[in-house]
């Protein structure tokens, strides 16, 4: 799939305080590609209205699972799946907030996309969800994982850098965590809805995270968010988007 994609999905604010559903990124259309050649169902994890649950089908999924935990997006992308006729046959639906009230058989989903909703997870919660994702895949598939950085420009300032520092140093597994990040980040002005508890990423304490589950690393990268549907007030200097590709072996 072309990254044309990219131009047909401008931002849209959720109904849940969580920001917003983006455009495609290249990491989403990665799986989607992925999605398209595999018979096994693969899960939209926090999918929003649903973006790539569809581009997934329209290239070629025959079994996508659109997860979120607001009911108005699912019912919004079960109106669009409708309105698509060829599209709903191919699409399951379900309701619940991850990690706590979502759950699958092990070892039966091909691939799992999670764009950007594992900011809003507490460290217990995201390691708890990084364990479930793992014992959900099947042997040999992967997991696409997309979030933001602590280099967008909301952090850009020396209150945030000098706390995010002195975590390091201090050896903390998740510096990037803040249950009140607005006290340390640059306003916003665009106004972007988001809960004072939100979790920014580098590339090191999440695959070490990951690797310490099982999975291997296919690609773990930063993607230049102005390229890849990044909100315009965290674009900075290339490293906006966090981008990681994982295997369960």
């Amino acid at each position: 799939m072309s990254k044309t994609s990219n131009q047909h999905n401008p931002h849209q604010e959720t109904q849940n305080n969580c920001g917003f559903m983006h455009p495609l990124s290249e990491l989403s259309l990665s799986f989607i590609d992925y999605a398209a050649k595999i018979t096994d169902p693969v899960l939209d994890l926090g999918c929003a209205y649903g973006i790539a649950s569809i581009e997934a089908i329209k290239a070629g999924a025959t079994n996508v699972i659109a997860c979120d935990m607001e009911a108005k997006h699912l019912a919004h992308l079960k109106k669009e799946a409708l309105r698509l006729n060829e599209l709903a046959g191919h699409l399951t639906l379900k309701l619940g907030r991850f990690p706590d009230e979502i759950d699958f058989a092990e070892n039966s989903i091909g691939a799992i996309l999670t764009s950007y909703m594992l900011s809003f997870l507490t460290p217990d919660e995201l390691e708890t969800g990084l364990s479930k994702i793992f014992a959900w895949l099947k042997p040999g598939c992967k997991v696409f994982i997309a979030l933001y950085t602590v280099f967008i420009e909301k952090f850009s300032n020396q209150l945030f850098q000098d706390e995010y520092i002195r975590r390091v140093k201090l050896g903390q597994k998740w510096p990037g965590y803040f249950e009140n990040f607005k006290q340390f980040a640059l306003p916003s002005p665009s106004n972007i809805s988001l809960p004072q508890r939100v979790h920014y990423f580098e590339i090191d304490p999440l695959v070490k995270a990951l690797t310490s589950i099982g999975f291997t690393i296919d690609s773990a990268k930063y993607l230049d968010g102005k390229i890849n549907g990044a909100v315009a007030d965290s674009i900075n200097d290339g490293r906006e988007i966090l981008a990681i590709v994982a295997k369960k072996p």
